[in-house]
């Protein structure tokens, strides 16, 4: 135990001591015990928490990207999600660029890669469908920080709305490496592909039109992108 901590162990058990020899009066000496006794129970509660699991559980903003143009606006909304034990989940937040190009979902969570809960539900919601990972050459990731599952819905500047039901996005990392790849896929989702060029179809719903938009997603870069997905309806 480090020099200090012993230090301050011993002032407040002699704090505790010197409360029980008071005499008068008796309510100085109940707040005096009251007080050492939640000084000694905070001190004991931080060393339960060292200071690598604390960081280990901070949230993080994880960014994830859908260029598409025209894009007025993006939502997410979350149906499932799962996340490695202990991990803190805190929801998700959108934003669109300036330019209309691309719209950003972030999902404000915790981040230890794991085989489960994620990885593990990832591949069983997808099933017989297609994943899509960015940097990757496997059909599945191994491990993930987390996946969720929602309906992601694009809005285009001509007023023309797009909702692809059912998809999952989800983090991991790249082997080898220090940097975290974001993971797209569905079990309605069909793929064609080896390697990292993969494209992925998904037939979505248009509001207002009888027939749906197949949506097509693709990674941005073959290379050196982890969080970039190419989002391009075709109908």
């Amino acid at each position: 135990m480090p020099i200090y901590e012993m230090t301050s162990d011993y002032i407040l058990l002699d704090i505790l001591k010197k409360c029980t020899i008071l005499s008068e009066p008796m309510k100085l000496k109940l707040l005096c015990l009251l007080t050492a006794s939640l000084l000694i129970s905070t001190s004991l509660a931080q060393k339960q928490v060292p200071p690598q699991a604390a960081a280990k559980t901070k949230v993080h903003p994880n960014e994830i990207f859908f260029l598409s143009h025209g894009i007025q606006s993006i939502q997410f909304d979350v149906k499932e999600y799962r996340i490695t034990t202990n991990q803190p989940y805190e929801g998700v937040t959108t934003d669109t660029s300036e330019d209309k190009s691309e719209g950003k979902v972030t999902v404000w969570a915790g981040r230890e890669k794991a085989y489960k809960p994620a990885a593990s539900w990832f591949r069983d919601e997808v099933g017989n469908g297609f994943a899509i990972g960015l940097r990757d050459k496997n059909p599945f990731p191994k491990k993930l920080n987390f996946a969720l599952k929602g309906t992601l819905t694009f809005i285009y500047s001509d007023s023309s709305v797009i909702n692809c039901n059912d998809i999952l996005i989800a983090q991991g990392s790249v082997t080898g490496a220090s940097i975290n790849n974001w993971w797209l896929g569905a079990k309605k989702m069909s793929g064609t592909g080896a390697g990292t060029i993969h494209a992925g179809t998904l037939s979505c719903s248009k509001t207002g039109a009888r027939l749906p938009s197949i949506m097509v997603f693709t990674p941005k870069s073959l290379q050196n992108d982890s969080n970039h997905f190419n989002a391009n309806p075709q109908l």
